[in-house]
């Protein structure tokens, strides 16, 4: 444990310079789960905005079994931010904080980057657009990437209509989802397949 506070206080340094609107707990959460995770898949983040909380998760991966983080972000802000560049703070961001050679930016939508997308994910972090429109979308297209038994989970459950698309989503699979919940607002994990007789 002294070794795992020793390599959050260093990440602590590196993020609080990172403008960003995730917590020390809710970091400290990303990366526990990306460590565990990291031995299931990809490690895929829907919302990236200036890397604070792909760092932790970059951080997390590192400390586990080092699977690529897949960090989508079209960087050209949103509703609630406006019209804005982030990328190259971004990239800034992460090459500042020794991680740039584990993350993989996809600079497009969540819908553009699901087209295509290759490979299974152990986590899927989602605070893309918090729009009830797009929660919705983002857990539909990207729910079959993730490998059974691996964790989807978001940011501010509490804020806009995320809450809606996470319980309407959750019911219509028959999952039981961690909801509200602090330091990460909600969490699913994917249900094994029935082992085969």
């Amino acid at each position: 444990m002294a070794n795992e506070e020793g390599d959050f206080s260093g990440i602590r340094k590196i993020t609080e310079k990172v403008d960003g609107f995730l917590s020390e707990a809710e970091g400290r959460t990303l990366f526990g789960l990306a460590k565990e995770c990291s031995t299931k898949g990809l490690v895929v983040e829907i919302g990236s905005w200036k890397g604070k909380s792909t760092i932790w998760l970059a951080k997390g991966s590192k400390a586990g079994k080092g699977a690529k983080v897949v960090a989508i972000d079209p960087h050209t802000g949103s509703p609630e931010h406006g019209k804005v560049n982030t990328l190259q703070e971004f990239r800034r961001n992460i090459k500042g904080a020794g991680v740039e050679a584990m993350v993989r930016p996809i600079v497009k939508t969540s819908e553009g980057a699901a087209k295509g997308f290759k490979g299974k994910i152990g986590l899927l972090f989602i605070d893309g657009n918090h729009d009830y429109e797009f929660v919705k979308n983002d857990l539909k297209l990207w729910w079959d990437k993730v490998k059974p038994g691996g964790y989807l989970c978001g940011h501010d459950y509490d804020l806009y209509d995320v809450s809606k698309a996470v319980v309407e989503f959750s019911n219509n699979k028959k999952l039981k989802p961690t909801l509200g919940g602090y330091p990460i607002d909600w969490w699913i994990v994917k249900p094994e397949l029935p082992k085969k007789k």
